[in-house]
């Protein structure tokens, strides 16, 4: 059974870690976009995988604490998301075209 210190020590690990992605948000957030821009080539889709990294910063830093380069691991976890979501689209598409040639009749 978990004790109230327990909750209460894992209350204060978990504020200072949203903290800690404020920080690094307002310190490093254009650098990061810059970066992302540059490598995604894509101005909305590294604003998207922006977002999704500081999503999984704030998931993943109050149990696993903030990296020692929380600039590149942003990068990292932002580029990991964007190839995420272009694959899952390219999915998408490739089902929309199957579907709409099923639909044509090419297939048979």
């Amino acid at each position: 059974m978990v004790d109230s210190n327990s909750r209460a020590d894992v209350a204060v690990v978990a504020e200072q870690a949203r903290d800690a992605v404020d920080a690094v948000y307002r310190s490093e957030s254009r650098r990061v976009l810059a970066t992302l821009i540059r490598l995604l080539g894509d101005f909305d889709v590294a604003e998207e995988a922006l977002h999704d990294a500081f999503g999984a910063a704030l998931e993943q830093w109050p149990r696993d604490g903030v990296p020692q380069n929380p600039r590149a691991w942003l990068v990292s976890a932002g580029r990991f998301k964007a190839i995420d979501t272009m694959r899952r689209r390219v999915i998408e598409l490739d089902r929309g075209v199957i579907v709409r040639d099923q639909a044509r009749g090419v297939y048979e």
